[in-house]
């Protein structure tokens, strides 16, 4: 394994803005519609939120309210090594419209953007661990990002009881549209 990827911009905590607290462990991010939709692993729902944070709860299940993603025609889209990212960890990703990827990262403790190859273009840090992140709002330049405090797999209790957060900042580089 290499180091990680150095480089790039790194945005400042000033510039993120907490729009919602007090959830568990918070994954899945995905930006549909006019809303952000998100699971709540701990309390077993899946929520939409607007750009303001407002929120609803959409959909309530008694397993892991997990979430994957198909090609409009069916496929589950080629694996390869799109990027070596040494010591790294990421976790939930999204891809930008100059095809770049924004990773969550838990050990991290942040979100990163990287270049096909792994050159690292711009870092978010975090207060907690980051487990999801996705470009949405009216025109694809927010950057949501699902965070909580990581106790580890083999605790009771995975994240510390209200420690998740959906975090947004705004980015230069939009959405690539799809998904």
């Amino acid at each position: 394994m290499g180091a990680r990827p150095t480089g790039g911009t790194e945005m400042t905590m000033s510039e993120l803005r907490t729009l919602i607290t007090g959830r568990g462990l918070v994954e899945s991010p995905r930006w549909h519609g006019d809303g952000l939709y998100f699971s709540d692993w701990s309390a077993g729902e899946v929520i939409k939120a607007g750009p303001d944070g407002d929120s609803e709860v959409v959909a309530r299940v008694k397993s892991l309210p997990l979430c994957t993603a198909w090609l409009p025609d069916g496929r589950l889209g080629g694996r390869r090594v799109w990027a070596d990212l040494g010591d790294a960890a990421p976790d939930g990703i999204c891809v930008d419209a100059e095809n770049a990827v924004w990773y969550a990262e838990v050990p991290g403790q942040r979100c990163a953007r990287v270049a096909e190859g792994g050159a690292e273009l711009q870092a978010v840090p975090l207060d907690r661990g980051g487990f999801a992140c996705v470009l949405g709002g009216e025109d694809g330049t927010t950057l949501f990002i699902t965070a909580a405090q990581w106790r580890g797999m083999t605790d009771a209790q995975m994240v510390t009881p209200a420690s998740g957060q959906v975090l947004a900042v705004t980015v230069t580089v939009p959405a690539a549209g799809w998904p």
